[in-house]
């Protein structure tokens, strides 16, 4: 690398340049540092491994246009419908097990503020 920061969008010009032999690579197992290390050495990146990164999750987001439209109608997206909630849950031992925290209410005694304790309290 030359140290001078690549024009605008050029990463992501280099990226789509090399997107099938990128995709070809990932599906073969490789990882994204094998990857970047390759196409660095055959001078088809200059682009640093941080931004390689940041557009290889992209990609695999979809959210990285291959090919832009201009003046293209926004696709609306279908409501999707919920179904309507039961209308006598189960009981409490019948339902499945959730994910996170059990929260429990205990009547016992608070737990005392530190600074009103005496020294004789802890031991």
């Amino acid at each position: 690398m030359s140290g001078k920061p690549l024009r605008h969008n050029m990463a992501k010009v280099e990226f789509l340049g090399c997107l099938e032999k990128i995709e070809s690579m990932l599906a073969q197992g490789f990882s994204k540092r094998i990857i970047y290390e390759r196409l660095f050495e055959e001078k088809r990146l200059t682009m640093a491994y941080v931004t390689f990164c940041k557009l290889t999750v992209r990609a695999a987001q979809s959210s990285l246009p291959v090919a832009p439209q201009l003046n293209a109608a926004p696709v609306l997206e279908k409501a999707v419908s919920h179904p309507p909630p039961a209308a006598n849950p189960q009981p409490l031992a019948q339902q499945a097990p959730r994910s996170g925290p059990r929260i429990i209410k205990s009547d016992k005694e608070p737990f005392p503020n530190p600074k009103g304790m005496k020294i004789s309290d802890g031991i």
